[in-house]
Order: C-alpha cells, then structure tokens, then sequence
C-alpha cells in the first residue's frame, strides 16, 4: 500500500473530527474552543514551525492574557504596562542573541539556528511556566 493511501484518510479522519468539534464549540458557545478549532485547522495546513508559532503567539498567548486579566481583575492596558518589563528583558535576550551571532559567538547555518532558537525559547519559556502555575494554583481559574 502506497503511503499516500495511508494519509489521505488520516487526514479526512482529522479534519470531520474538526469541523465536529467546531459545530459542538458553537453550539455550546464555547468560543475558547471553537478558536482553539480553528487555529487547529489552520495549523493542520502549515508547516511545523510556522504551526507552532500560531499556537504560541495565538493560543497560548491569547488564553494567558485574559487568564491574567480575570485573575488581576485588569484590563488591558494596567497589564500591558505590568507586563512591560517582562517583554523589555525577553527584547534584551533576544539583542543579545543577535549581537553573539554578529560576533561570531553562535552558529551561522540556518539549519543550526532551529537549535539556537529553541534555546531562547526554553530560557524564556521555563520563569513563564514556573509563574503562571503559581499564577493559577493563587487564582484557582
């Protein structure tokens, strides 16, 4: 059996089971589902990386930013400038990324590079998971 008759009936399997979850997300007017839905689907249709960072710049920061505004009972601009600090010093990490590879102090190929970012990521990424389960065991959400 061809590999392509493998995919083509996963991939109907994974977009019905969508599109049903889509219709269950609007029924229930569940939007944080129904827009997890469609990232999803979106997703399904980009490769790797370009889907990952929908999900991190959308989803998760989506869900994050208003988990943060019920919890600190904020609105959006008292938590922008709360957060603006935190942002400031992951632009600061990120300027001094930049400068080392300038240096010659990181790799150049860009096939290296996916390792240099992740990285970055896991710096910034393991404070934010360490302070938003705090966040969250404090708010109860």
């Amino acid at each position: 059996m061809h590999v392509n008759a493998l995919i083509i009936p996963h991939t109907l399997y994974a977009y019905g089971a969508a599109v049903l979850m889509l219709i269950w997300g609007l029924y229930e007017k569940k939007h944080v589902v129904f827009w997890s839905i469609c990232m999803l689907i979106i997703g399904m249709q980009l490769p790797l990386l370009s889907a990952f960072g929908l999900y991190f710049i959308g989803q998760n920061s989506l869900n994050g930013w208003s988990h943060l505004k019920q919890g600190m009972q904020a609105g959006n601009k008292p938590l922008f400038v709360k957060a603006l600090p935190f942002t400031l010093g992951a632009a600061l990490l990120l300027g001094l990324v930049l400068c080392m590879s300038h240096a010659g102090m990181l790799p150049r190929k860009s096939e290296q590079w996916l390792s240099v970012f992740f990285v970055f990521l896991a710096c910034l990424s393991m404070p934010h998971v360490w302070a938003m389960h705090r966040f969250y065991l404090r708010i109860k959400l």
